[in-house]
């Protein structure tokens, strides 16, 4: 059986904080992409086959979100932004936590439409550290 979408959620908030922490993009999507370096150990005795260790693991985490009603959520994640904070970062699945860290916010857009079109906004954060829970 597949996850449903609305079940994958991303939480951010101040690190060290007593503020609970918000979520910032449950409205419309989010992604969590982890990625592992490869480095290459290949020597003459291993003739015609590479040989690997693994090497550093980064991740970063991004997504829409729907703007909220006198924009809080944009204000808040712009203020970590201006301010080069570390925020914490916390990726849940059906409310258990999968990936636990902190990051910074590395760009935010907020887009605006005309008539009755919802506002909406986007985020993207570099993970700093492990990410494990």
């Amino acid at each position: 059986m597949a996850l449903r979408g609305d079940l994958l959620i991303i939480k951010a908030g101040t690190v060290g904080s007593d503020i609970v922490p918000a979520i910032i993009a449950e409205s419309t999507d989010c992604t969590i992409t982890t990625n592992a370096e490869a480095l290459e150990t290949t020597s003459q005795t291993s003739g015609l086959n590479a040989a690997f260790i693994s090497g550093k693991v980064t991740a970063t985490s991004s997504g829409s979100f729907l703007v909220a009603s006198g924009a809080a959520n944009l204000a808040a994640l712009f203020f970590y932004q201006n301010a080069g904070s570390l925020i914490e970062v916390q990726v849940l699945v059906s409310g258990t936590p999968i990936y636990d860290g902190q990051g910074v916010i590395t760009s935010l857009e907020a887009s605006g439409g005309l008539s009755d079109a919802l506002a909406t906004g986007s985020y993207s954060i570099q993970c700093t550290g492990d990410m494990a829970t």
